[in-house]
């Protein structure tokens, strides 16, 4: 336990909601509901909505009544879009929970990942949101964060996922401080929500990072980032400027910094779209110059040729920017995992050329 802390007992433990939206999940949900009721950290519920789900979903919520841990089950009638489905299961929190967790129904949580989590957000009221290192892919994914400490300020955490500075982040992982403004309006409606929650939320007061894979990502097609990956849709790289436009204002102490992380953030579009129409992918490109044009961007002879001319710079800065990835944990040996298991935290860096989905939404590119 945290040195700063009193030591958690029955009397003082804070509620934790775990919170599952699923949609035609079965197939994955229960290990992720399994995963919860192996958590170390007694005082918690799972809140689990019901998408109108067509497949076995509903018995598989229904296995996991009675057990340990609460399973409170909510259903819907008709099939919400992901934004509002979100919010409506947030809606459902207990109104005395101090916490809530994203928890994907194809996802999984470490046994000692809430433990931990409350650990750390009780050390210090202004934590308002908390991440992790996790494994996506079967390999182990780091930010880039100060050292020093786990708890860092917000805006400057913020500041630094706007700039690109940050690497990888598991923004579906959030763990949150929950307040009564959050409930039922905590989701942007945007493809990717996750990064507007944590920026949000750290924007209210401080950051934690626990540099140890507590979270487990199961990357396939099926999931919503695999289905616009595979169709090689332009949403993800769209995401950097939604959150840019919401909060980039309140991120910086002027308007420069906004401004220039836009740039940057425009100067990497510029390149991208260079890139795919050189590998044949014209109708991607024309697609994001299109959008971009319709949010009042677009791109002069100028704009490329500046660009284009800093495509080494940039390459070599996000190399030094970049976190190396490893090693290597599959499925069971994550589901084994425990705090006590000697070696379990140690990481051993090391590249794999094999990754399937190997960038964050607000990650930067080698271009």
């Amino acid at each position: 336990m945290s040195a700063t802390t009193a030591p958690l007992t029955p009397a003082n433990m804070p509620l934790v909601a775990i919170v599952t939206p699923v949609y035609n999940g079965g197939k994955y949900l229960a290990r992720a509901m399994a995963s919860v009721q192996a958590q170390t950290y007694p005082n918690i519920v799972h809140v689990v909505l019901n998408n109108a789900s067509t497949d076995d979903s509903a018995k598989v919520i229904e296995s996991f009544k009675g057990q340990r841990i609460p399973v409170m089950e909510f259903t819907n009638e008709r099939v919400l879009p992901l934004a509002e489905n979100w919010n409506k299961a947030f809606s459902y929190v207990p109104a005395d929970a101090v916490y809530a967790k994203l928890l994907c129904a194809d996802d999984l949580v470490r046994a000692d990942c809430i433990e931990r989590f409350v650990d750390v957000a009780q050390s210090d009221p202004e934590i308002e949101v908390v991440l992790c290192q996790d494994v996506f892919a079967d390999l182990v994914r780091r930010a880039r964060m100060p050292q020093g400490t786990l708890v860092h300020d917000g805006r400057e955490i913020v500041q630094g996922m706007m700039r690109g500075r940050t690497a990888w982040l598991a923004y579906h992982h959030f763990f949150i401080r929950m307040h009564d403004d959050l409930r039922g309006n905590l989701i942007d409606d945007y493809w990717s929500p996750d990064p507007h929650v944590v920026v949000r939320c750290a924007l209210r007061g401080k950051f934690a990072y626990i540099p140890e894979p507590l979270v487990y990502n199961r990357a396939h097609d099926e999931s919503v980032t695999g289905k616009e990956l595979k169709k090689k849709g332009i949403k993800r790289e769209l995401v950097h400027m939604h959150v840019l436009h919401h909060y980039g204002r309140a991120a910086f102490d002027d308007d420069r910094g906004y401004r220039q992380s836009l740039q940057n953030w425009l100067g990497q579009m510029c390149r991208l779209t260079v890139r795919w129409r050189l590998t044949g992918q014209r109708e991607r490109a024309d697609e994001m110059l299109a959008t971009l044009a319709q949010h009042g961007y677009r791109f002069t002879f100028i704009d490329y040729v500046k660009n284009l001319a800093w495509w080494p710079v940039n390459s070599v800065i996000w190399r030094m920017i970049e976190m190396p990835t490893g090693p290597h944990i599959d499925e069971p040996t994550f589901m084994a995992m425990a705090e006590d298991q000697p070696g379990a935290a140690e990481i051993i860096p090391v590249k794999h050329p094999d990754a399937k989905y190997p960038d964050s939404p607000l990650q930067p590119k080698a271009i």
